[in-house]
């Protein structure tokens, strides 16, 4: 029995990142100097080396003590019942110290709640959430999952409250989307049963925000720059609300439980949301990284096509999923390669798991010879980028066909 790649970056689900693909019958790969030259001392006219060695000394105390006040006067944007807490919080986690940076961020957590709104300014549950997000993040850094998961829902059932009397800016309920999927991708990870919710409120609150008067921005993308004015430094999974992204998500989570139907529903609207099938400016104008996440979605719907013993229609159809995927991938790695020369290490992950996933269609029509040759070059690929799942699957493949032509 063939497998296929459930997913790229699980996180880089971190998944947490969603998962990028689907679980099959079988098992699932669980898929992101300046050098100065020198050289004796000169003589002679010029600054003296000692002259030098003192603007140096002093450039350095200067840069110190700036960066000292730098960092001081940063959390100017907070109340004074709070930067007390944060600036050492954020410190002893700079450091390590992870216990001491809980505690201080509990208070300012604890504090933060019992303020009015009013004396945190324009966004306040920008500034609430940062804090949760805070404090969640040092948590998972200190093998505390449970305990981040209860601020993180915490937080996102207030401003679920909150955006239900209409009281949240278009920023903050992006802000509120993104730790809801952080939140189904956690309930995941803890075996909870909550996973659904919070997915399925991310993708209805995106709904709501498009249908609303104040959701005038795209359903595609959030500028962060506002987002990130606190000065905390937030994980990089609060900005990850794109719309195809909770719908891939939500898929994701249908996938795996079965659904079939809501599952290839919710990823077909996220390549749509991608590659509107309605423009073909809108189509054009994406960017290539963009197209790769749209092939990615291609081939799960292929996972979900061939999951429960599939019939020879629906393995057509997740081949010509697959190939489609293909075929929108290679095009954006070669504008990628033309255009700045470098490779998107997601693209070319995606790459990856196309190869093997037609592989194992392939292999499930026992077109054998094709499916090898598939294999082989998703091995050779994986190998190039050194994603090592994705060696260890494309060499089991290549293995059981092997195996299977001794017996």
């Amino acid at each position: 029995m063939s497998t296929v790649f459930r997913n790229l970056t699980r996180p880089p689900r971190r998944r947490l990142s969603p998962p990028f693909g689907v679980r099959t019958p079988a098992h699932a790969l669980r898929s992101r100097f300046l050098h100065a030259e020198t050289g004796p001392a000169r003589s002679g006219g010029g600054v003296s080396v000692s002259t030098v060695f003192t603007i140096l000394t002093v450039i350095g105390v200067g840069a110190t003590a700036y960066g000292v006040y730098e960092f001081y006067t940063a959390f100017a944007v907070w109340p004074k019942e709070l930067r007390d807490d944060l600036r050492p919080a954020i410190k002893a986690q700079q450091q390590g110290d992870l216990t001491l940076s809980e505690r201080y961020l509990r208070r300012a957590w604890d504090a933060c709640l019992a303020l009015p709104k009013e004396k945190l300014g324009v966004d306040p549950w920008l500034k609430i959430s940062g804090i949760a997000c805070k404090l969640g993040e040092v948590l998972e850094a200190a093998n505390s999952p449970q305990k981040a998961y209860e601020v993180y829902a915490q937080c996102c059932t207030l401003m679920r409250a909150s955006a239900a009397r209409d009281e949240l800016s278009v920023p903050e309920r992006h802000r509120a989307i993104a730790i809801a999927m952080h939140l189904g991708e956690l309930a995941e990870q803890l075996g909870k049963n909550e996973e659904e919710e919070w997915l399925l409120w991310s993708v209805e609150e995106f709904i709501r925000i498009y249908h609303s008067k104040s959701g005038t921005s795209s359903l595609q993308h959030m500028d962060h720059t506002e987002l990130e004015a606190t000065e905390l430094t937030l994980p990089a999974w609060t900005q990850k609300d794109d719309f195809e992204a909770a719908l891939e998500a939500l898929g994701s989570w249908y996938a795996k439980n079965g659904n079939t139907e809501y599952a290839l529903n919710l990823y077909l609207r996220a390549i749509s949301v991608i590659l509107p099938p309605d423009s073909p400016e809108a189509r054009a104008a994406v960017s290539p990284l963009r197209r790769c996440r749209a092939a990615q979605l291609m081939t799960n719907i292929s996972g979900v096509l061939i999951n429960d013993s599939p019939s020879p229609e629906r393995l057509a159809q997740a081949k010509s999923w697959t190939s489609k995927g293909m075929e929108v991938a290679e095009t954006a790695r070669n504008e990628l390669a033309r255009s700045s020369r470098t490779k998107e290490p997601e693209c070319e992950r995606v790459w990856a798991v196309l190869l093997y996933n037609m592989g194992a269609v392939l292999e499930m029509q026992s077109d054998r010879e094709a499916a090898k040759e598939h294999f082989e070059r998703a091995l050779v690929h994986a190998q190039n980028i050194k994603m090592r799942e994705g060696v260890l699957e494309a060499d089991d493949a290549l293995a059981r066909l092997s195996a299977s032509k001794d017996i």
